[in-house]
């Protein structure tokens, strides 16, 4: 599996080689974050993306605690259009840690990535 990396311009990326991208969302749990999800699945769903095969959409906790009714509404609604949906929690030790310096992986973050490594693996197999 490759390298991932955060495109930093918002837009889709676009290989050279006109090979096949594999991308995952990120998102925050809060309006803005999932309103910016939204806007991406939809782009990625009626055809904007080419070259693009989404994974799914990891919805990080933008505070701790339970997500308001709201926001776990508008999550579920936002996931439906996404072919998976990974949860992170809050981890109060990211606030402040720096760069590569996030800590241990947490449970999820550890499913997260291996979940990634199965499907990155299944996709290029079926090619």
């Amino acid at each position: 599996m490759g390298v991932g990396a955060d495109s930093g311009i918002r837009a889709w990326p676009v290989r050279p080689d006109s090979g096949m991208t594999y991308v995952i969302l990120v998102a925050r749990t809060h309006v803005r974050g999932l309103t910016a999800a939204q806007t991406a699945a939809r782009q990625w769903a009626s055809g904007h993306a080419n070259g693009v095969v989404l994974l799914g959409l990891v919805a990080v906790a933008d505070a701790p605690g339970r997500l308001p009714k709201d926001l776990r509404e508008s999550l579920r609604f936002v996931a439906g259009g996404v072919p998976r949906l990974w949860r992170i929690p809050w981890v109060e030790a990211w606030r402040s840690a720096g760069p590569g310096h996030g800590g241990a992986p947490i449970r999820e973050t550890a499913r997260l990535a291996t979940d990634l490594s199965h499907l990155v693996s299944a996709k290029q197999e079926t090619r």
